[in-house]
């Protein structure tokens, strides 16, 4: 008998509460939301069953077209460790995977399935295509593909259902199936949570109709929400949800974050880890809830959780050691740290406590360009098992950098790169560009710093994306445009549950330019050699595999030769 059960037993109410992650999110790495959701409430004594129903979508596609010989073999081929040993051939073999998943999800052509994507008529920005997929879900493309899995929730007819929603591909996935639990419970509570419905919480508070398929959305931390519900608490008393009280929706009466200090390893027994869609599993890991910074005119967190002046729940640093030698023991070595972005400070203690530990580990991680980032505390870091180090650069004009509240100015960024360079970590750079007003003495500025720091970057390791500017709802870009230099009126159109709005027209020609210029700039100071660059790598976690196996086959050459 679990622990619910003995808990029934003697007259102590537990709940039985249902996890969902829907369709789309990409497949080749656990989520973190269901295992660390479930830690929480099973350690109150709840019975907590979890179903990734995005990645049963993908297994299911795949096992369709596996029916047929040559495909069965080169599914074959993508799990085979080996294959990392080859660049070229694994984004070969991976991309001839993902044309598999376009041609046997819908052969028709209406709808494409990627491996970091979905694409199709209905879109998540409109409010007609919410209506269409919560009154008739089965227009979800291949529904029946969850049937049976409702079927089995419906059965176990849980008190609480929660459906984690963190990015807009997974909105019309994530309606249709509470669509679909709620023609089988009419009892049960239908929660849906997660940052694509967080950040468009003052949108939908003005939609009543949704809370006929739902009971309330999670616009803050999930699990006080949860703990709350789970105790038997009434709408009115808790945290962290918008609820309709059968007039009007409500806004929750406070809001509480989740305290770091006590929060339980994540529990990854609950989904079918060995399962996921790569040849070399990288685990998830959250050292702090957050930002450090929290002041970027164009990021949600100044706005999003809301919580007063905090903004930042770190984890302490014994706890993340205490959950990195469990998943050691559980099997694992290679880490993702998923937090928005490691501080200078906790960056250099973690990697010191690693060291100190003897932990046999790779990672990567998100950083901010701080001036305290040094080459000693970079060579600490790699000789801690860190491999690479995700930085958002945007732009190397100082006068956007201070009109967009970066707090950074471009000699810290070209110091702190050429560190992390210097010190044998791989660095990607996320860029921006389509600014308002941004001037050609702005993009001259960008290239300039990129061709001070490129000298120093790893040529196989190096990797940078470029994105157009996006005003998200709920950002101070979006509460003070003119601020920013945003004077024209910003429409949403027929998009109106849009969460991202383009503040130039001509958005498009200004990111293929800028593109095209950065690539050119890159390729003349790193040469020809075949690097993680010149390969679609959508999955930040599937650069650590890579680089891990290029040291092992440099390690095995210098043997060799030595």
């Amino acid at each position: 008998m679990d622990r619910a059960g003995i808990g029934r037993l003697f007259g102590l109410e537990f709940m039985r509460i249902a996890l969902l992650f829907p369709p789309q999110w990409d497949p080749r790495q656990p989520p973190l939301t269901l295992p660390t959701l479930a830690a929480c409430l099973a350690g109150q004594g709840h019975q907590v069953r979890a179903w990734d129903l995005n990645l049963f979508y993908y297994q299911d596609v795949l096992r369709r077209s596996a029916r047929q010989k040559k495909n069965k073999m080169l599914i074959r081929q993508y799990y085979d460790p080996r294959i990392l040993m080859d660049l070229q051939r694994f984004a070969s073999v991976s991309s001839a995977l993902e044309n598999l998943l376009l041609s046997h999800h819908d052969p028709s052509g209406r709808h494409g399935l990627f491996w970091d994507r979905f694409e199709g008529p209905m879109s998540t920005q409109r409010r007609k295509d919410w209506q269409l997929i919560c009154n008739r879900p089965e227009e979800f493309p291949r529904y029946h593909i969850f049937q049976p899995h409702l079927l089995q929730i419906i059965r176990w007819n849980p008190d609480i259902v929660c459906i984690s929603i963190i990015c807009d591909t997974q909105i019309l996935g994530g309606l249709a199936i509470a669509s679909g639990i709620r023609k089988g419970l009419r009892d049960t509570l239908i929660i849906l949570g997660g940052h694509a419905v967080r950040e468009r919480r003052n949108v939908l508070s003005e939609h009543k109709w949704l809370f006929r398929f739902i009971d309330a959305i999670c616009i803050s931390h999930g699990e006080p929400a949860l703990q709350a519900l789970a105790e038997g608490a009434g709408m009115a008393d808790v945290p962290n949800v918008l609820w309709f009280d059968g007039h009007q929706v409500r806004y929750p009466r406070q809001l509480v974050p989740s305290s770091g200090a006590v929060q339980p390893h994540a529990d990854f027994s609950v989904i079918p880890v060995n399962k996921y869609l790569t040849p070399s599993l990288v685990m998830p890991i959250e050292t702090a809830r957050g930002c450090p910074w929290s002041r970027c005119a164009f990021c949600g967190h100044p706005n999003t959780e809301f919580l007063g002046n905090a903004s930042y729940f770190p984890r302490p640093i014994e706890a993340v050691i205490g959950e990195l030698r469990a998943r050691i023991n559980q099997g694992w070595n290679q880490f993702f740290l998923v937090d928005e972005a490691l501080p200078y400070d906790r960056f250099y203690s973690l990697s010191k406590e690693i060291i100190r530990q003897r932990l046999s580990i790779s990672w990567i991680c998100y950083l901010r360009l701080e001036k305290s980032h040094n080459l000693e505390a970079f060579r600490v870091a790699v000789q801690a098992g860190c491999r690479k180090a995700f930085f958002g650069l945007e732009t190397g004009s100082g006068r956007l950098l201070r009109l967009y509240r970066k707090g950074f100015q471009p000699n810290t960024a070209v110091s702190v790169i050429r560190n992390a360079s210097q010190a044998g970590l791989a660095v990607h750079l996320f860029l921006i560009t389509g600014f308002p007003n941004e001037s050609t003495t702005d993009q001259q500025q960008t290239e300039q710093l990129l061709a001070k720091v490129l000298p120093f970057a790893d040529p196989f390791g190096f990797t940078y994306d470029v994105f157009p500017l996006s005003v998200e709802l709920e950002t101070p870009l979006f509460h003070d445009p003119t601020r920013f230099e945003i004077f024209k009126p910003m429409k949403r159109s027929r998009n109106d549950l849009a969460s991202l709005i383009k503040p130039t027209a001509n958005w498009k020609s200004t990111l293929s330019n800028t593109s095209r210029r950065i690539k050119e700039l890159v390729d003349r100071h790193l040469g020809p050699v075949p690097g993680l660059r010149h390969f679609d790598i959508s999955q930040d976690s599937f650069h650590l595999p890579l680089l891990a196996k290029r040291a092992f086959s440099e390690d095995r050459s210098r043997l060799a030769t030595g």
